[in-house]
């Protein structure tokens, strides 16, 4: 319910509404021959669970440019439990591989760590060879190392205190994925080596970053996919390389 309370703000559905942001299941028709009947396929982002009756249906009704084939090592319930996260953080980690950050390249930091795209890209990336350090407020964040493999954890108000307050910051993480925004980005930007990147998305803290704190020019941000673009409109085919790829990495 926390999603409805948030999008009502913002966008006050029209009741009845049907909400759920992604989906996976079975073609029963198509009007194009992009799918046919018996195709397993998934779709997350667009316009669904907005002003489109959304994935809590039994049944959907959709373009057919928003749904992408089912991978093939990848069951419905997989992909679901992934879901929107599950790409986000797929994104969020193809761009550092493309960025040139490396595992051995140093250590890697990870912000909201606890929750969706954080925890899934927590175990992406450990199960690729990186150390990852978690960033979470969460008072019992065991599970961070025990499940997900992060490992080493840091209380993210720890983590503001030491490289967000100040002007500069000692450089020590190879790149980041920040799914907070602020402060905590502001501290990844400053903590980051030369050579690396960050990428953020989620800006749940706070949207606006202020770039008169960032004075450190060693790392550059760089948006989830290409530079900064909607994770809920990428292109069909290049969002759906992202997201085989990176919920693989977590499956295979």
């Amino acid at each position: 319910m926390r999603y409805l309370r948030h999008v009502s703000v913002v966008w006050p559905p029209r009741f009845p509404h049907v909400p759920g942001i992604d989906a996976a299941g079975e073609v029963i028709r198509s009007k194009t021959d992009s799918f046919k009947p018996g195709e397993k396929v998934l779709v997350t982002g667009f316009d669904l669970g907005m002003n489109t009756w959304g994935g809590f249906g039994g049944y959907i009704s959709i373009p057919a440019d928003w749904a992408l084939p089912l991978p093939a090592n990848m069951t419905e319930k997989e992909a679901m439990i992934f879901g929107t996260a599950g790409l986000a953080a797929g994104l969020s980690v193809q761009q550092l591989l493309l960025s040139g950050v490396q595992p051995d390249a140093g250590k890697v930091l990870v912000s909201g760590a606890s929750v969706g795209v954080g925890s899934i890209a927590v175990a992406i990336l450990d199960k690729m060879g990186y150390r990852v350090t978690a960033i979470t407020g969460r008072p019992d964040p065991d599970h961070l190392m025990i499940i997900l493999g992060a490992a080493e954890l840091m209380n993210r108000n720890d983590f503001t205190s030491t490289f967000a307050a100040e002007p500069l910051a000692a450089a020590k993480y190879a790149g980041g994925i920040d799914c907070v925004g602020g402060e905590v980005l502001s501290g990844m930007l400053k903590s980051t080596m030369y050579g690396g990147a960050v990428t953020t998305c989620g800006m749940v803290a706070l949207s606006e970053l202020k770039f008169h704190r960032v004075v450190s020019y060693r790392s550059y941000i760089k948006g989830s996919y290409q530079g900064i673009q909607d994770r809920c409109i990428i292109p069909a085919k290049p969002g759906y390389g992202r997201y085989g790829n990176g919920c693989g990495l977590c499956c295979g």
